[in-house]
């Protein structure tokens, strides 16, 4: 049992990880309209800003930028369901793996 709660603590550290590393990914932004409060993160958005700027060229790729540089929002909420959702499906997925090394153990 005790390997089993070591698990879930390392899937919750790495589901974080990658739920924070998520909001660095571009956003593509089509149109003016899209332009008014990008969001990033994963599998939820969690993070929007508000740029002042506005391109003069359409489609592009935008970036999350600093914080003091644009105003910017955090749902709490959407980033704590993003960490479970990714925590839930990477324990799910480590378990049934741990599961099927036992059984392949016992069968040897």
């Amino acid at each position: 049992m005790k390997l089993k709660s070591r698990l879930l603590v390392v899937t919750f550290f790495i589901s974080t990880f990658l739920v924070f590393m998520s909001a660095t990914i571009p956003c593509r932004i089509k149109g003016p309209n899209d332009i008014s409060s990008p969001k990033f993160g994963l599998p939820l958005s969690f993070i929007t800003q508000h740029p002042g700027a506005t391109p003069s060229k359409y489609p592009i790729n935008l970036n999350l930028s600093s914080p003091w540089d644009t105003p910017t929002e955090i749902n709490w909420f959407f980033l704590l369901v993003s960490v479970m959702t990714v925590w839930i499906v990477l324990s799910l997925i480590c378990l049934y793996a741990d599961n099927l090394i036992r059984q392949k153990r016992r069968k040897s």
